[in-house]
C-alpha cells in the first residue's frame, strides 16, 4: 500500500513542481495603458516602457519613453530613459540626439551621453566636434574617452594632439 501511494504521490508532486518551473508562454506585452477617457497616460507609457525593457525590447522601450517624454516635457527622467533605452537598443544616432544636457540626469549619464555624442560625431566625420566632446570635463577622465581622443584629434586635423599617448594610472597594480 505504501508503495502504491509513493508511486502515485511522487509523480503528482513532480508534475505540480514542473508547472511552477515552466517558462510562461509568450513574452510580456508592453502595451500602453490608456485611461478610461481614451487618452494615453504618461504613467501608462512609462510602465509600458519598463515592461518592454524587462522583455528585452529596448527599441520599443525607447519609443514608449519618448512618447511619455513628449507628453510631459518637465520630466527629465523620461528623457534620460529614452537615451539609455536607445543606447541599449544599439541606436547610437537616436541616443546621441537624446543624450542628457549639462544640467540633466546623473553625472555618469551625462558622461555617457557626451561619449555617445562624440562617437556619433566621429562616425559622421565631424572630428572637431568629437574632440571637443572628448575634452569636456565630464567625459575626459574615462578610459574610453582617453582611447578615442587621439582618433578624434586626428580626424580634426590636430596632428600633435593625436600623437599624445593616453594618460596612465599612477598606481601600480602589482603592489
Amino acid at each position: 500500500m505504501a508503495s502504491l501511494v509513493r508511486t502515485l504521490v511522487v509523480p503528482a508532486a513532480l508534475l505540480a513542481l514542473s508547472a511552477c518551473a515552466t517558462a510562461p508562454s509568450g513574452r510580456p506585452s508592453a502595451t500602453a495603458a490608456t485611461s478610461s477617457y481614451g487618452k494615453t497616460s504618461v504613467y501608462g507609457l512609462y510602465l509600458a516602457g519598463q515592461a518592454a525593457i524587462l522583455a528585452g525590447d529596448s527599441k520599443t522601450a525607447a519609443d514608449y519613453f519618448s512618447r511619455a517624454s513628449e507628453t510631459n516635457q518637465d520630466a527629465s527622467f523620461l528623457r534620460e530613459r529614452v537615451f539609455t533605452a536607445a543606447l541599449m537598443a544599439g541606436d547610437v544616432t537616436r541616443a546621441a540626439a537624446t543624450a542628457p544636457g549639462p544640467d540633466e540626469g546623473s553625472p555618469s549619464t551625462r558622461a555617457l551621453g557626451a561619449l555617445t555624442q562624440a562617437v556619433e560625431a566621429l562616425a559622421l566625420g565631424r572630428g572637431a566636434e568629437a574632440y571637443a566632446k572628448l575634452s569636456e570635463g565630464s567625459v575626459a577622465p574615462s578610459a574610453p574617452a582617453a582611447l578615442l581622443k587621439p582618433w578624434a584629434a586626428a580626424a580634426a586635423g590636430k596632428t600633435a594632439e593625436s600623437l599624445v599617448p593616453p594618460a596612465t594610472n599612477d598606481r601600480d597594480p602589482q603592489s
